[in-house]
């Protein structure tokens, strides 16, 4: 298990505003984890996978819904 230090959380929120809150929230209870923030299904997609330990989506996003992108991933 990886402890906090080392914990890639990935948030994907359409809402700035939204997005800040939560990731405000997540800095808060694991502050020296890395937060990273995609508001679109084609942002996230382009990243690699590999390395994030978490994600927390938005089930209605602008190009696709949250489940469809976690199928994807």
């Amino acid at each position: 298990m990886k402890d906090a230090t080392s914990l890639q959380l990935l948030l994907v929120e359409p809402d700035a505003q939204t997005a800040e809150r939560v990731r405000q929230t997540l800095s808060s209870h694991f502050p020296a984890a890395c937060v990273r923030h995609c508001s679109t299904v084609a942002q996230t997609l382009a990243l690699d996978p590999a390395g994030i330990d978490l994600v927390l989506s938005d089930m209605t996003l602008p190009d696709g819904t949250g489940l469809d992108l976690l199928d994807r991933l």
